[in-house]
């Protein structure tokens, strides 16, 4: 049988000055700061349906400031009061819980840790690929010399294949590339479908089928010499690179298809999120609509792809944030360290 949730107490009273938790679910402060960092935001209701507790039991911690977030992996939710920055954390006795986890909750999460990321100091990387390689991409991004390259330079040196494999075998020629918007994955959608038109003919349906998008969240101390930007040219023959956080020179000679202001890296880079289909293209008309060929009104996706739907939630106010941000969902604020009280 199903019991109510049960008030453990809130961030401030429940650690002491070492950090060596006072209750149950957690060891320490690390604990607790991994728990909420990896917790679902939810809604009220939500929040209700999953603790079995009524709105007169927590009535004294209802506030129009609340966030309301439930961790999976140590059943416990929590009532954070943005203004007051505390968090009432409760331990989750129902064993029968749904989690929609739909394409929506996935992108609101994504959101809400690229926000978090943000505010840490972290840069946010892109990367687009064909979702046909999604799941392989999932576990490294991985340096080569594309197809679409290998096209360009066979042009370029009139099929000359000696020359083709000296230059696609060169190491140095062996790269990925990323940039600070998500304004490649129409492109890469559009050669995956290996279709002739014109970019301004790729469709929505060619990004819920064929686009793909890698997240990476850089730091710039661990990854100072990992990242490289094209620059200007030093002279007739020679571009040069520097690194992403400096002006360190990082190559005098940057690899073949990098042009000025790419960003690109020689290392196998694993990417933090990777999104394909209705998330893909929610997650662009939400954060990067300008970034990419949306031509067509992004509402008629909805009448095609009812995975939006969200059991927990009513369609048409999910479509509307979806396509308009009207309501912005807020990000509890990182634990640093736990206050005494």
């Amino acid at each position: 049988m199903n019991k109510k949730a049960e008030y453990l107490g809130n961030c401030i009273e429940s650690f002491d000055e070492n950090g060596i938790s006072n209750i149950e679910i957690y060891d320490n402060t690390s604990d607790f700061a991994l728990a909420e960092e990896d917790a679902t935001v939810i809604n009220l209701n939500k929040f209700i349906e999953i603790t079995k507790l009524s709105t007169s039991d927590i009535s004294h911690f209802i506030t129009n400031d609340n966030i309301y977030l439930y961790d999976e992996n140590t059943k416990s939710a929590f009532i954070y009061n943005d203004i007051e920055d505390v968090h009432y954390i409760f331990k989750v006795n129902n064993h029968d819980i749904s989690m929609d986890n739909s394409p929506l909750d996935k992108i609101i999460k994504i959101e809400n840790e690229i926000d978090r990321m943000k505010t840490e100091n972290y840069r946010v990387l892109f990367h687009s690929g064909d979702s046909s390689r999604n799941e392989d991409l999932k576990f490294g991004i991985e340096p080569q010399f594309g197809d679409w390259l290998k096209e360009v330079l066979s042009g370029a040196i009139d099929d000359d294949e000696e020359m083709l494999n000296t230059i696609i075998d060169n190491e140095h020629n062996q790269t990925c590339f990323f940039s600070e918007d998500p304004s490649w994955v129409s492109i890469k959608a559009q050669r995956a479908k290996k279709d002739k038109n014109s970019l301004q003919e790729t469709t929505i349906e060619d990004i819920i089928n064929h686009g793909q998008l890698c997240i990476v969240f850089i730091d710039e101390e661990e990854d100072e010499q990992t990242f490289k930007r094209a620059g200007s040219k030093e002279d007739d023959y020679v571009e040069k690179s520097t690194y992403l956080f400096s002006n360190e020179i990082a190559d005098y000679e940057i690899p073949f298809g990098v042009e000025r202001g790419d960003i690109y890296s020689h290392d196998s880079i694993e990417p933090n999120h990777t999104l394909t289909g209705v998330e893909l293209v929610g997650f662009l008309a939400r954060n990067y609509p300008k970034s990419n060929i949306l031509k067509e009104n992004i509402e008629l996706i909805f009448k095609d792809y009812p995975e939006f739907d969200n059991t927990s939630n009513n369609l048409k106010n999910d479509i509307e944030n979806l396509i308009n941000k009207k309501e912005d969902v807020k990000t509890p604020k990182k634990i640093n360290k736990i206050r005494k009280p």
